[in-house]
């Protein structure tokens, strides 16, 4: 067809002219197939360190979550939702945790959680489609085609190493595409310029790292690409039931699924002959063709190891009552014990869950709940399996919510919001300014810490990887977060 795999990642495997039925095919047989998963099996023993990327999708209410207590200003603007200072789960600075983030609060004491204030970017979108999409690519308004984790995998691994990338979902984020084949850090008032209140566009923007800026390639995709070498497998695993947008890459094929067993699906009497189709094209000069039959072939063997890994592993650690973060983060620790290569995870809370407009109080101290839980439980079973040395937590979300608690018991789209740094190369505390509760931008927090310097953290800091000024389409200076 004449253009790239770039460019066909880019157009999108839907634009490119294969045949009526191959749409189909990909959709079903399974989800790394729609992702353009990990190619080849081999599974190999690598030392390096792992990032697994926690999304909070929805839009989470952080003033709830990180609570400035000894702030009036606060509860003025909250009477009914506002946290009692007794019941918060007090940390430092006039600062704590929600009542229901005891495991956070195990984190934090052991000096394995930092918390970054109000992360976000210039010019916020208020949707959640935008805004996640510039998350996504670490791009806000760039209009990048590849994911910043994608990206990442680029730069930092070889391209002939497969599975770098593995995004637990049925549907790759734009995070991991990519161009190749104390444990606890809060940031407090984490943000972007002119912040946009649409989960599209706000999540969109976190998952680019390029708020407003159009760039089509996820923040730890565009990681992928310049950190590790493309051939390397399975750099980058999303564990959700759609690709995250931050995990697009140019280089690397993110590995996406949310449930090991219906991994892979055997399709159609139709879909199976195209399949035999493109597989009778693998020594063909058409070079779609060969990277579409590729694709196919190595997610149907790949299948066989997750579901493997995922059946056998056996833990006693409890990592809450949550549900679905959780099952996804003990399958995280599955692979990671098989042997699994892959050095950039993605995990997504599905559902748009965090974006409570309406009786938040009950659901947000559930979800919260299942979230520390799950991390908290996660960290000991990786420390459990040998490997709690190699292992950081990034938790994100497409954007805050507004001071004001509003008619409906509830709270709505927002702009900066605090980001988590987990592990045990984590130097613990509270980074960065906590934004006013007064002075505000049309009733919303401005953004007192660019996202792509947490996102620059964990890139340089912890993954040793020079080419973040590449990933990230710009220079952001690190927070020294990890020791």
């Amino acid at each position: 067809c004449g253009c790239s795999r770039r460019d066909f990642l880019v157009r999108g495997l839907y634009g490119i002219g294969v045949g009526a039925g191959l749409p189909i095919v990909l959709s079903r047989t399974s989800a790394a197939l729609t992702a353009q998963a990990l190619q080849g099996t081999s599974v190999e023993s690598h030392p390096e360190r792992i990032l697994v990327v926690v999304e909070l999708s929805g839009g989470n209410d952080g003033l709830n979550t990180v609570v400035p207590y000894s702030d009036p200003a606060y509860y003025r603007a909250r009477p009914k939702l506002g946290i009692p200072e007794s019941e918060v789960i007090k940390a430092a600075g006039g600062f704590g945790f929600h009542p229901s983030m005891v495991g956070f609060e195990r984190l934090y004491k052991d000096g394995q959680l930092a918390v970054v204030h109000g992360c976000g970017y210039d010019h916020p979108s208020l949707s959640h489609f935008s805004s996640m999409g510039f998350w996504h690519t670490g791009v806000p308004n760039g209009g990048e085609a590849l994911g910043w984790l994608g990206r990442l995998a680029d730069e930092r691994y070889d391209a002939s190493k497969k599975n770098i990338i593995v995004d637990l979902g049925n549907a790759q984020s734009l995070a991991v595409r990519s161009g190749q084949d104390g444990q606890l850090a809060v940031v407090h008032g984490c943000g972007y310029d002119h912040p946009s209140l649409s989960h599209f566009s706000s999540m969109g923007f976190w998952h680019t790292g390029v708020p407003n800026g159009g760039e089509a390639l996820g923040w730890l995709g565009r990681l992928a690409d310049e950190r590790y070498d493309a051939s390397k497998k399975n750099i980058i695993v999303d564990l959700g039931n759609a690709q995250s947008l931050a995990v697009r890459s140019g280089r690397h094929s993110p590995l996406v699924f949310d449930d090991p067993a219906r991994f892979r699906r055997e399709g159609t009497d139709a879909e199976k002959q195209v399949l035999a189709g493109l597989s009778q094209q693998r020594k063909s000069s058409n070079a779609m063709l060969e990277f579409l039959a590729s694709t196919a072939q190595n997610a149907t063997e790949s299948s066989d190891f997750v579901r493997q890994a995922s059946a056998s592993y056996q833990t006693t650690v409890d990592y809450g009552v949550g549900g679905g973060l959780g099952a996804n983060l003990q399958r995280v620790a599955a692979l990671i014990a098989a042997g699994m290569p892959t050095r950039l995870y993605y995990v997504t809370y599905q559902g748009n869950s965090f974006d409570t407009h309406v009786q938040q109080a009950d659901l947000h101290s559930r979800l919260l709940m299942y979230t520390a839980d799950a991390v908290r439980g996660f960290m000991e079973d990786v420390k459990r399996i040998g490997h709690g040395d190699e292992v950081a937590v990034m938790i994100f979300t497409e954007f805050g919510r507004r001071v004001e608690e509003n008619g409906s018991l509830g709270t709505d789209h927002g702009t900066a919001t605090p980001m988590f740094l987990i592990g045990k190369g984590v130097k613990g505390g509270f980074y960065g300014k906590a934004p006013s509760l007064t002075d505000l931008d049309d009733g919303n927090l401005k953004m007192t810490t660019d996202f792509r310097r947490v996102y620059a953290t964990a890139i340089q800091e912890w993954l040793g990887c020079d080419e973040t000024d590449a990933v990230l389409k710009g220079r952001y200076s690190p927070l020294g977060v990890f020791a």
